[in-house]
């Protein structure tokens, strides 16, 4: 009854670890089948120096191979079986095996040698007890069976010397009894329980593995449908926008009247609100796909920041906050895009979380051989414990209502993976409640050669009379895009599938550009089309595909190509940039 009370203490593993430990009981006890042989004729031998009886000794082997060919065929039985039901009397039949065999052994030995023959008798006594108090160690995985071993062997040796006549023997049988009842009991538990709680904290471990592996599995599946959900509201928002941004450019460009002007800068900047939210959904689409090329330039920091505090000079001062700057006149080496970014970002969020009558300051200084960026603002600082969260994806202070004029808590996200992609670069942060907060951005620093500056200004137009082949399948962002480039004196061809294009190429018309949406109707895509117009041509027509997606597939994808790639809504001025490109390449043919 205390062996089935210490099983079911198992919990929810009683019947993993019941089956466990039998299966390790049975796996050693048929391993150790050479070992009782050597055993065995051990005692054989005994026997045959104390000249035992002949026809004895042939009947007790042959009985002591019987008992370990059935033993052995017992367990090998239990071992085929996957089932777990039924143990208990599994455990009792190996016991019984185990039992038969010991008292065959034991008592086989202790009939076949005379009482007198003192040096074989305490020999073989030696042997039996040996084995009886030493099976301990590789009987614990089943304390039933190993009691039934154990008592197969002592008893018949205990009961044979206090049947002697000799007082010594019952002495030593006395000993043999106290010994066993005192010893046994309590080594075979103390080592079985260490090998329960073993296989218990086993089981408890290979479960919190599987738990780990299944949330992991599952923080995986939820990035994965972070990404696609990313590409595809990313998509179905940018369609919109993008005839929106196209039509504004024209409408821009069309009203003359003063009136007119504010009405046009509003809508323009909502417009740029949107874009700016679906550009960091862009680039931390773009982090993830490991697009993102470093070119690493020598930059004039000075001018950079410069033209920046210029640009935020305004959103400043509508919120009444002193915006400054301090320069040192270092030149850096890092990537002209990124840093822009990065120090957009920085600068845009100290003004957003700075309150009215506020500072800011944008500085550089050098400290242990290197430039430092630094960005302080008076805003309402971070606790310490979230300094850590704020470079998390989504995470925002102070906008528990979700506020999409505050942004989607993307920006200081892409710094930080900015900033480590760029080889030497580091990022700290310093706040404190309510007094601030100050990020450095710590960069190499290189000698004054050709530096590259900032360049803002627009491009000069070289595009008058340039061919274009436009395929858009959304008839309004179509039209839109027509009608721009057509203000800007090109000459527009425009389809909404791949076979429109085909035809007109086949009717001899060749653009100079071909500028396609990604995706199109009956699942095929804007890179085909380019593909398919290019061999038709049989030239190699510069192609600018536009696309919503941000998935790390379409991304890649592209970026393999020899197509350029603007993601919607499409700014008019980086189109025109664009087609600029295509111009002065077409002029080097």
């Amino acid at each position: 009854m205390s062996h089935r009370r210490e099983v079911k203490a198992g919990g929810p593993y009683e019947q993993q670890i019941y089956h466990e430990r039998l299966r390790m009981f049975c796996d050693q006890i048929c391993a150790s089948s050479q070992a009782y042989f050597f055993w065995v004729a051990a005692l054989l031998a005994i026997l045959w120096f104390a000249e035992s009886d002949t026809i004895g000794m042939v009947v007790w082997t042959l009985a002591a191979i019987a008992a370990e060919i059935v033993k052995v065929r017992v367990l090998k039985s239990f071992l085929k079986l996957d089932d777990v039901q039924g143990l208990s009397g599994w455990e009792w039949r190996i016991a019984g095996a185990m039992f038969s065999e010991g008292l065959i052994v034991s008592a086989g030995v202790a009939l076949l040698l005379d009482v007198h023959a003192e040096y074989a008798l305490f020999s073989a006594l030696f042997l039996i007890c040996a084995t009886a108090y030493t099976s301990a160690m590789y009987h614990i995985a089943s304390l039933r069976t190993y009691y039934a071993w154990a008592t197969s062997l002592l008893t018949p040796w205990a009961l044979k010397l206090l049947m002697s006549d000799n007082e010594y023997y019952w002495i030593l049988s006395g000993i043999m009894v106290i010994g066993s009842i005192s010893y046994i009991p309590v080594a075979a538990k103390v080592l079985h329980k260490y090998m329960i709680e073993a296989l218990r904290l086993r089981h408890e471990n290979l479960d919190l593995l599987a738990i780990a592996e299944k949330e992991k599995n599952s923080a995986d599946k939820a990035n994965a449908d972070k990404t696609r959900f990313l590409a595809s509201a990313s998509h179905d928002l940018r369609q919109p926008m993008q005839a929106m941004a196209l039509y504004l450019e024209v409408l821009a460009h069309r009203l003359k009247q003063a009136e007119y002007h504010d009405i046009v800068e509003s809508l323009q900047a909502s417009h740029a609100s949107m874009g700016r939210i679906m550009d960091s959904l862009l680039d931390i689409s773009k982090l993830d796909a490991g697009v993102v090329e470093v070119n690493l330039e020598p930059i004039h920091l000075d001018m950079m920041i410069d033209q920046m505090v210029g640009d935020y000079s305004l959103s400043a001062q509508k919120k009444h906050i002193r915006l400054r700057m301090r320069l040192n006149g270092a030149v850096v080496q890092s990537d002209l895009v990124m840093l822009e970014c990065v120090l957009n970002n920085l600068i845009s969020n100290a003004i957003r979380y700075t309150e009215s009558e506020g500072t800011i300051l944008v500085a550089s200084r050098r400290r242990q051989g290197k430039v430092v960026v630094e960005v302080w603002d008076t805003g309402i600082g971070i606790p310490q414990d979230q300094l850590e969260n704020i470079f998390t994806e989504f995470y925002q202070l102070d906008n528990p209502e979700r506020d999409r004029q505050k942004g989607l808590g993307l920006g200081l996200s892409i710094v930080r993976r900015m900033v480590q992609l760029l080889p030497d670069h580091d990022i700290e942060l310093t706040s404190r409640m309510g007094r601030g907060s100050c990020f450095r951005i710590s960069l190499p620093e290189v000698e004054l050669k050709a530096v590259t500056s900032p360049c803002y200004d627009q491009e000069t137009e070289q595009f008058d009379g340039m061919c274009i082949l436009m395929l858009e399948d959304d008839p309004v962002v179509r039209r839109a895009a027509v009608i721009l480039m057509q203000e800007w004196a090109c000459e527009v061809a425009d389809v909404g599938s791949i076979s429109e294009a085909l035809t007109i190429v086949e009717q001899g018309w060749t653009p100079d550009v071909m500028i396609a949406d990604y995706r199109l109707q009956g699942n095929t895509t804007g890179l085909q089309a380019v593909k398919e117009v290019r061999a038709q041509l049989e030239q190699h027509v510069p192609a600018l595909i536009i696309t919503g997606e941000t998935g790390v597939e379409t991304i890649l994808e592209i970026a393999n190509a020899d197509i350029m790639l603007l993601h919607k809504p499409v700014v008019p001025g980086e189109l025109k940039s664009i087609l600029n490109q295509f111009s002065k390449k077409i002029s080097n043919l």
